[in-house]
């Protein structure tokens, strides 16, 4: 099948129409394959149907909306294990700093009215005894304050090595934050690609991701900058810790201060040596002291810088709960979304089944070639190859090409191919289109010539019924020995099916001619009598013509039935039909028939004359 189309054919709407028809033409009785454009092997390809696409578009939202519930479930479980801690103990370290550096400024005092002691009892030997009393009560107090300084740096270097431990993880999990916003970004674009553009959730949920990661770049920043201050802090506390050691051990019972006050206390010989070294140590102390009560200040000002810090830094992070918080709802708004449009894709999946080829098919090499095959150059024709299922030449696959012409038309209606025009070709195509012209011709043919064999009789015998009995003998002799010949040919050729097409044509031609021939034979013998009853007259006129026209018929009989011994068909055909007419028309139609007809219509006509004469003479003889 061919069909032409004005306008092109390579788009999917005329694409869709053609796998139509092609669906339609595999559905007829009779059709074994049927193959076009749109199912090129006989099959079709389910790649290039709706349902099929919208199922991989439904598989695919699928697993994007998986992929959408894990990341909520995430969100979900980094929302709920992100807390703010508690940095207050940041606080009590630093007024616990400041205290110790208030206690170091009193015991730098404290030093420095020993050191005046210890200059005083060295200028005056009398002051010696309470001196070194004084001294050594000192000393121990000094020894004593040491100790709980150090036992406070020591807690305090416990607090801040936990703190260490959280702000050396800050870092990592600020970084794993990171990654994980920028997976949901890639997650986010390829969802993207998924849904309709500038979907409003999409977007929505970006500009929440750009806000995130933005938050966290400035808690990297704020995270370094307090980094140099915490290192700053433990480097102060290290100083600090190793000058207060130093100072201890100043101020053991193995120091040299305390075994100058024995030797003082030993004797007055070693007195001034004593002295003068304890004030050398003591000295040494007071400047110490000094330097660790800057230390110690340095401590509490980058302490209280960093409290500052983390209080920022709790600030950002329920900032970043608030956006992940966010971000999980609009998470399950999309989730939703996928859901329903989901459930819409998969009823169109169940309830509709239309050719679609996707844009960017169309430019691939395959498809030009399957288009090359069965559409013209300029995509305006395009061809439909049906396989039948049965001999070309059966009545069965004839009728076939007439349900094929009868779908297609009705097909087409209504569609983007409406102004299409077709045609069937093939061997059972020509031989239906052959039956169609031989059925019309022979029909206009019989019509023509009966009407005009009508008229001429008319004119000729002057009467309506018997011109009528003839055409009558003529159809009955034609129609009776196509049916023979019907008949004989299916028992005596068994391997031809049917008739020729032919056949009919050329035996009505001859049987109109030869019979019509005969009758007005018959009919000008018939009106030689004039005077004589009808039915005595055609009697006489049939004995007088009988012997002609048998004569003639068993001649022409003869002539026709030498086609016989010729073994084509379609000569002996038309002579079985031929010699069949002819026996009928000469031994039994016009010798039997037609004079029975016109005794019949002379014996109503009698009856109707005596009926109306009868009805006459009633109405004379009641006037």
């Amino acid at each position: 099948m061919t069909v032409f189309v004005p306008s092109l054919t390579d788009n999917n709407e005329a694409l869709s129409v053609i796998d139509e028809l092609t669906v339609k033409l595999k559905g007829l009785k009779g059709i074994q394959q049927v193959s076009s454009v749109t199912q090129p092997k006989g099959d079709a390809i389910e790649n290039f149907y709706t349902n099929s696409q919208t199922k991989t578009v439904v598989d695919g939202l699928g697993s994007a909306n998986n992929g959408v519930g894990q990341i909520n479930d995430g969100m979900k479980k980094i929302e709920s294990s992100l807390t703010t801690p508690d940095f207050s103990s940041v606080k009590d370290l630093s007024t616990g700093t400041g205290a110790i550096q208030n206690g170091m400024g009193a015991i730098t005092d404290g030093l420095k009215k020993i050191g005046d002691g210890i200059d005083q009892g060295a200028n005056g030997a009398d002051k010696l005894t309470a001196g070194i009393s004084g001294l050594k009560d000192g000393v121990s107090q000094i020894n004593g304050g040491l100790q709980t300084i150090h036992s406070k740096l020591s807690e305090i270097q416990k607090g801040y090595a936990g703190i260490g431990q959280f702000y050396n993880a800050l870092p990592n999990q600020i970084l794993g934050l990171k990654q994980f916003i920028i997976s949901m970004n890639a997650t986010t674009d390829s969802l993207a690609t998924k849904l309709p553009a500038n979907d409003p959730d999409i977007i929505k949920l970006k500009g929440t991701l750009a806000t995130l990661s933005a938050t966290l770049d400035g808690l990297s920043g704020k995270v370094s900058e307090f980094n140099g201050t915490y290192n700053q802090l433990t480097n102060g506390l290290s100083a600090l810790n190793d000058g207060i050691n130093q100072i201890i051990a100043n101020t053991s019972s193995n120091s040299k201060l305390v075994q100058g006050i024995a030797q003082l206390e030993q004797g007055e010989a070693g007195l001034a040596a004593g002295l003068r070294q304890g004030s050398s140590g003591q000295k040494t102390v007071i400047e110490n002291m000094a330097k660790l009560q800057d230390g110690a200040g340095k401590i509490k000002d980058g302490q209280d810088k960093l409290y500052a810090g983390l209080t920022q830094l709790t600030g950002g992070l329920g900032q970043l709960k608030d956006g992940i918080s966010k971000s999980s709802d609009g998470l399950g708004t999309i989730h939703d979304g996928i859901n329903k449009t989901n459930d819409f894709l998969t009823q169109l999946t169940t309830g509709t089944k239309s050719f679609y080829i996707p844009k960017e098919a169309f430019e691939k090499s395959d498809l030009t070639k399957m288009f090359d095959t069965y559409m013209s150059s300029d995509r305006k024709i395009t061809k439909i190859t049906i396989n039948l299922d049965s001999d070309p030449y059966a009545k069965e696959s004839i009728k076939t090409i007439d349900e094929i012409n009868e779908l297609v038309k009705n097909q087409l209606k209504g569609t983007k191919l409406s102004d299409a025009k077709f045609g069937v070709a093939g061997p059972t195509a020509t031989t239906n289109d052959l039956n169609n012209i031989a059925t019309h011709d022979i029909t206009f043919t019989q019509i023509i010539v009966l009407g005009a064999i009508f008229v001429l009789l008319v004119l000729v015998i002057r009467s309506f019924w018997i011109p009528v009995y003839i055409v009558g003998s003529l159809v009955a002799a034609y129609y009776t020995a196509i049916s023979v010949t019907a008949f004989l040919t299916a028992k005596l050729f068994s391997n031809v099916d049917g008739m020729s097409w032919n056949v009919p044509f050329f035996s009505f031609v001859v049987i109109a001619a030869l019979g019509v021939d005969y009758s007005i034979f018959l009919m000008t013998r018939f009106k030689e009598y004039p005077n004589t009853d009808p039915k005595e007259a055609i009697i006489l006129a049939a004995k007088n013509v009988g012997g002609v026209v048998m004569s003639a018929a068993i001649i022409l009989a003869g002539t026709f039935a030498t086609l016989y011994p010729s073994n084509i068909h379609v000569l002996m055909e038309l002579a079985i039909c031929v010699v069949t007419g002819l026996f009928l028309l000469s031994v039994v139609l016009l010798p039997i028939v037609i004079p029975a007809l016109i005794s019949i219509a002379e014996k109503i006509s009698a009856k109707a004359d005596q009926s109306f004469n009868s009805e006459q003479v009633d109405n004379e003889y009641i006037a």
